[in-house]
């Protein structure tokens, strides 16, 4: 895919992560980080479908 300032984005399948690391996510007490992936479910779900469909670019060798 090309971006419109002409980059090119592929992107790769990835194994299953159990821990993301955002540097700089600050987080109140209150805050539940675990709903923020749940409302999120609907988008990897069609990441996922779209991955192991095939559709899955892979960079190309310079």
């Amino acid at each position: 895919m090309i971006a419109s300032d002409g980059s090119r984005l592929d992107v790769s399948a990835v194994p299953p992560a159990d821990v993301l690391v955002v540097p700089g996510f600050e987080v109140p007490p209150t805050f539940d980080v675990g709903a923020v992936p749940a409302r999120l479910e609907p988008e990897a779900a069609a990441i996922r479908a779209r991955a192991s469909a095939g559709t899955v670019s892979r960079p190309r060798s310079p």
